[in-house]
């Protein structure tokens, strides 16, 4: 079961990093935004304090943020993912063969887009015809372990901002929006052991490690980047409150 401790002032929740695209358009949004697992790892080394923290780790049913999950599908929050052009553009894809890669994808859930963009910046677009056919997270991840030719150095320059490309567009929706809202200024963090890089290496049921960042063993991309779409999100508030406008509910 997840564990939340709250506190409206917790440090490093509402920290984030320069990157802010504010775009309307998804398919112009910039992917390099000078963070990597690496750097996120050295930033959460430096947080040496406790802080109140949300950690999630799936999408079954029952778990409070299951939402936050990649692998997290319902038919209701499905959202059309718009491809970033600029992953095409590192990957060297010509005008001429970009119809090869739908600019717009339904998608069920975010592991999907992530997945697409995985493909489209290794420029393997059987690869990414393939994803966009998947029906199920588990098939999307499978299809993505076999994109190639693969460079990792590349990936891991685009991977930060893949993240929030993604979950942009996923808490677009606004059951999903006002879920995201609603944990605060809190820390949030996928616990497991299993994974090194989206996750803090570290499982839901050491709860005394997880609230020191500096103790986690992973980069916690996907936190880290639900707390980028939370900040801005929020910018976006600021604006159309000062335009008058409506918010969200």
């Amino acid at each position: 079961m997840e564990t939340q401790q709250r506190h409206p002032d917790s440090h490093a929740a509402s920290k984030t990093s320069d990157f802010q695209d504010h775009s309307t358009n998804p398919a112009d949004w910039s992917v390099l935004t000078g963070e990597t697992p690496q750097t996120r790892m050295a930033s959460w080394r430096q947080q040496r304090e406790r802080v109140d923290v949300i950690a999630f780790y799936q999408d079954r049913q029952g778990n409070p943020w299951r939402e936050f999950s990649n692998f997290y599908q319902r038919t209701n929050d499905s959202f059309e993912f718009v491809l970033p052009r600029q992953l095409l553009d590192i990957a060297g894809v010509s005008e001429d063969q970009r119809d090869q890669y739908a600019p717009v994808i339904h998608c069920d859930f975010s592991e999907k887009a992530i997945m697409l963009c995985k493909a489209a910046v290794m420029g393997d677009a059987n690869s990414y015809a393939a994803i966009a056919a998947a029906t199920t997270p588990k098939d999307a991840k499978l299809l993505g372990r076999t994109v190639g030719p693969w460079n990792d150095e590349r990936w891991q320059q685009v991977v930060c901002g893949v993240a929030v490309a993604a979950l942009r567009q996923k808490f677009a929706v606004p059951t999903l929006r006002k879920k995201l809202q609603s944990t605060g200024h809190m820390v949030l963090a996928e616990a497991t052991r299993q994974d090194k890089v989206w996750a803090i290496g570290i499982n839901l049921n050491m709860p005394t490690v997880y609230q020191v960042p500096a103790r986690w063993r992973g980069s916690n991309i996907l936190g880290w980047a639900l707390m980028q779409v939370r900040e801005v999100q929020r910018a976006e508030d600021q604006v159309h409150r000062g335009a008058g406008g409506d918010m969200h509910g």
